[in-house]
Parts: C-alpha cells; sequence; structure tokens
C-alpha cells in the first residue's frame, strides 16, 4: 500500500472516531429546524438558512455551535434588518446576548447548544457585499453542490489534525486555518492524502483557485473564494502557521500515524523545577477574568501581553518569552526576562550629524550622562534609565494601563491583579497551558 492510500485508510478512521453520532447529527439539525420554523412566521422578507458545519456534516463531536442566517433583501439597510431580527428573536425562549462582528448579530446558549442568528443581505457569487457574512450562505450552496459525502469525512479527519496541533481557527489569537479554508483544501484537492501530498512540499507562497481572479495578494497562501473573486480565503494565515502545516504534512507523509491526530497532554509536574534550571527571571500577572465571550476576551489577553512584552523590551529588559492564558475564573500573563534588572545606563541614538537644526534640538534636550559624540553619521548620548527594575516597570504599566496598550476589557483586572516572582496557585487548566508553553515542542519532530 502506497503512502497516499495509507493517509486515506488513516483518514477514514479518525473521521469515525470524531464525528458525531448519526443520532447526534439528527438530533441537532432538529434543534436547528424548530428555531427556523419559529422565526419564520415574524421574518417573511427573510429567507432563513441553516449554514456551517452543522449543517454541512463536517463538524467534530462535541462542536454544539448553530448558525442560522436571516437573508433579507439587499435593498433594505442594516439597521432595519438587524433590529427586525432582534424582535423575531422574543418568539424564542432564550437569554439573547447582541455581539459585534462586522455588523451586529445574536447569540444564546440553549441547552447544550451555542446558537447563533446572523442577519445579512442575500447576494450572488462574485458581486459586491454589502456585509462580509454575506459570503456565509453563498458558500453554503457552493459546498452542498461540489463536495462529495468523503470529502466531508476527510475534512473531519484534516480539521482534528489541524485543532490538535493549534492550527485550527481565523481568530487572532491563532491566525490558522478556518473551515471553510479547510473544506475548500479538501475539495481541491480531491482528498485527505491528495491535501498531504501535495501541502509537504509547498514553496510558499501558494496560490490556488477554483476561479479566474486578476487580483494578487501579499500573503504565504492565497486560496480565491471560490464565491468572491476578490478575497483570499487564507488571508489571515501567518507564515508561521503555514510553515508548521508544512512541517506536520511531511512528517504524516512520511510516516501516517493516528497518534498526530490526537495528541498527548504535556506533564505538568516539574514545571517550577524546569522554569529555576533556565537561569531567567519570571513573572506571574494574575488577574480577575472579565465575564466576556471567548472571542473578545482572548484577543485582548494577547495584545495585551504583546504590548507589555514591547514596553520591556524598550525600557532594556531582554524578553526571553511570554504568554497569556486562561481558565474559567483568571486569566494569566507571564514575563520571563533575562534578569530582573538592567543598567543605570542607556545609550541613545540621535539625529544624524547632517540636520544640524534636530541636532541642536537633541543635544539640549537631554541630560547625559556621557556624551554627546558622533558614531558613524549618527549623534550619540548615554542618559540615565528612569526605570532599572523590571518589577518597577510592571507596577507603572499597570497603574496606566490606558497608555501602555492594554486591551479595554483587561484595564481595570490588571490595575487590581497580582505579580508573582513564582508559579502561582493555578487550575488543571492554567498549569496545563503553562507546562505547554515551558515544555514547548512541535509533537511531530
Amino acid at each position: 500500500m502506497d503512502q497516499k492510500a495509507k493517509l486515506e485508510k488513516l483518514a477514514t478512521k479518525v473521521a469515525k472516531k470524531v464525528s458525531p453520532t448519526p443520532a447526534e447529527a439528527r438530533e441537532e439539525k432538529q434543534f436547528a429546524l424548530d428555531i427556523m420554523k419559529k422565526l419564520g412566521p415574524s421574518l417573511k422578507e427573510a429567507e432563513l438558512k441553516l449554514v456551517g458545519s452543522t449543517a454541512r456534516d463536517t463538524g467534530l463531536k462535541g462542536d454544539k455551535d448553530i448558525d442560522i442566517f436571516a437573508c433579507f433583501p439587499v435593498e433594505m439597510e442594516e439597521e432595519e434588518i438587524v433590529e427586525k431580527t432582534r424582535k423575531a428573536l422574543g418568539k424564542i425562549d432564550a437569554k439573547w446576548e447582541m455581539h459585534y462582528a462586522e455588523h451586529p448579530y445574536f447569540q444564546a446558549v440553549m441547552g447544550k447548544y451555542k446558537v447563533e442568528i446572523i442577519p445579512c443581505f442575500r447576494t450572488k457569487p462574485h458581486t459586491k457585499i454589502k456585509s462580509a457574512v454575506d459570503r456565509s450562505p453563498l458558500h453554503m450552496d457552493f459546498l452542498q453542490k461540489n463536495m462529495t459525502k468523503a470529502q466531508g469525512e476527510d475534512v473531519r479527519a484534516l480539521k482534528q489534525l489541524l485543532k490538535v496541533h493549534l492550527l485550527y481557527g481565523a481568530e487572532s489569537e491563532v491566525r490558522g486555518f478556518s473551515g471553510i479554508l479547510c473544506e475548500y483544501l479538501v475539495m481541491n484537492y480531491r482528498s485527505f492524502g491528495g491535501l498531504i501530498e501535495t501541502v509537504k512540499d509547498w514553496k510558499p507562497p501558494v496560490r490556488i483557485s477554483f476561479v479566474e481572479s486578476e487580483k494578487t495578494f501579499d500573503a504565504p497562501l492565497t486560496f480565491i473564494d471560490a464565491v468572491d473573486s476578490n478575497r483570499n480565503v487564507a488571508a489571515v494565515i501567518n507564515p508561521t502557521q503555514l510553515s508548521r502545516f508544512i512541517s506536520l504534512a511531511g512528517a504524516l507523509w512520511e510516516k501516517p500515524s493516528e497518534s498526530l491526530f490526537f495528541g498527548k497532554k504535556t506533564k505538568t509536574s516539574n514545571i517550577s523545577k524546569a522554569l529555576k534550571s533556565r537561569g531567567t527571571t519570571f513573572f506571574f500577572i494574575e488577574l480577575k477574568k472579565p465575564e466576556i465571550v471567548e472571542d473578545i476576551i482572548l484577543p485582548q489577553l494577547e495584545r495585551t501581553k504583546n504590548n507589555i512584552h514591547k514596553h520591556l523590551e524598550r525600557g532594556g529588559f531582554s524578553v526571553v518569552s511570554s504568554a497569556y492564558f486562561a481558565d474559567q475564573k483568571k486569566a494569566y500573563l507571564f514575563f520571563e526576562l533575562a534578569s530582573p534588572s538592567v543598567c543605570r545606563v542607556k545609550k541613545t541614538i540621535g539625529p544624524p550629524v547632517t540636520n544640524y537644526k534636530a541636532v541642536k534640538q537633541f543635544v539640549h534636550g537631554k541630560r547625559a550622562l556621557r556624551g554627546p559624540w558622533v558614531e558613524e553619521d549618527r549623534v550619540v548620548v548615554e542618559e540615565e534609565r528612569g526605570i532599572t527594575k523590571a518589577e518597577d516597570l510592571l507596577k507603572k504599566i499597570k497603574s496606566a494601563p490606558i497608555r501602555f496598550g492594554v486591551g479595554s476589557h483587561i484595564q481595570k483586572p490588571l490595575k487590581q491583579s497580582k505579580t508573582h516572582r513564582a508559579i502561582p496557585k493555578l487550575s488543571n487548566e492554567a498549569a496545563q497551558a503553562l507546562a505547554e508553553h515551558v515544555f514547548k515542542k512541535e509533537a511531530w519532530f
């Protein structure tokens, strides 16, 4: 049996393990249809469509997301379709919350399901759209017509593989492969085996398309949308995530292994010993997790972590690594530094000597410990640092979070947070996340 055939057989085996049972799939679809039936009389102008992996049978076992699109005539206004949808939801006994993407949509937890009702505009492929969500029903129509049942099972195997290795999802904290991109990739290469056979030899930038498009994209991976020739479905993927996928595909092709689809949890023992052995200094900022949906809080934690990392380095501290993670109640920001302090002296490089006016302002605006002098074509001085201890800089950031680019929902919790120089007491979920950071290693190497 050749490698491609081995992969096809393995993908089928994995798909069976990660697919909902037929009874679970029927129950979920019926639940969605019941909601649509209740909404129908109040949304006569709209065409209701069940969209997403639930509708296409490409979701993973345990996924309980139901996406229903209310497709209104394009002549209507956004405010009007949102308000009509909001009123119609009064017919359904649930606690609906309004969320915002490109425009508002509604979300509620109903029993074991997370239900989203998204108002959008009816449109046709390759025509100008009023909102990005207008494409989703078009994707549904395209995939229902063109994707085979066998390919749907291969999509499940692909999603499982990517999910285990943190490559699945278009969210800003993942920058990976969306559900629709997984479906497009399997369709384009006919099967899971065909996809892996090709991906292992990719040399970015890579461009794929079902349709003709003259538009160019500055991206490591471009897949022209089958329903919008001006859109790159893979636009969010960053170079690191694409390289990780190529590397993973190569390892899977060389040695097809079911273990790569399910992974192993990193052991949480010996984290403290491992950190101490590195000879670095680390800080944990422990804060109360805001009661906001993950889609909002996680990107804000990432942005906050990145900005604090940047300001530590601007302050002269060598940041070895940084991370963020959260459990149900708390969030943590982790910073590992080469040293807890920096020297009192910092070197500041000024303007080119040829810019006399700027040089004059620079020299007279500095209280130099040494200098000024000329290096190559620029004026240089040595100044005294205002802050030499990382702990003091973190205190300053916590006291003025807006100034340092802290996410809006993180600002108040950060002011009230605790900073630890040792590992605080962590939940199992938080300890697992820390262990994965401390013992970071790609599973396929």
